[in-house]
């Protein structure tokens, strides 16, 4: 039986209990307890594999970081030699080395980037870009203190529930 199938039958059966006006038959007691059995079984199983796939995603995600450190190594590298060779070829005037691997050449770029010189503060209005958000914390501090310009604006969500694996 499925988790989900024994918590319906599970809360069947205690909802029936509830609207008796008695104990329940000891048919459904005895279902009860064995379906709580079941749960805690079935529970123990769960919790095995997931902490047997907590390990598998740690293990892969150490992998991961691992590899992300060798791959910018690799990349520092590259772009270190690709820098030194650049420099050489500009110091010596050449624009061009072709070998029977390949060809070099130096280009420049197509687009020119632009340097600001001042704090974007300083800038004229037209050259500003103005990213506008909600201040979270400070709408939830006033829906707390019962502010009513936050509450017609803003509401509070309901905690998230989450499961705790020990």
């Amino acid at each position: 039986m499925k988790f989900y199938e024994i918590s319906l039958q599970m809360e069947a059966l205690q909802n029936a209990l509830m609207e008796s006006d008695g104990p329940l038959p000891d048919e459904e007691f005895e279902r009860l307890v064995a379906l709580d059995d079941m749960l805690g079984e079935k529970a123990g199983d769960t919790y095995a594999a997931l902490k047997h796939l907590k390990r598998e995603a740690d293990a892969i995600k150490a992998e991961e970081d691992e590899l992300k450190a060798k791959r910018k190594t690799a990349q520092r590298a590259y772009d270190r030699l690709r820098q030194y060779i650049l420099e050489n070829l500009e110091r010596l005037g050449r624009e061009v080395v072709e070998t029977p691997r390949g060809k070099l050449r130096v280009q420049s770029a197509s687009q020119r980037s632009v340097s600001v010189k001042v704090d974007p503060e300083d800038l004229p209005e037209r050259f500003r870009r103005v990213k506008i958000s909600a201040d979270s914390r400070a709408l939830k501090d006033a829906i707390e203190a019962g502010d009513e310009e936050a509450l017609s604006v803003a509401e509070l969500q309901p905690a998230s529930k989450y499961l705790r694996i020990y």
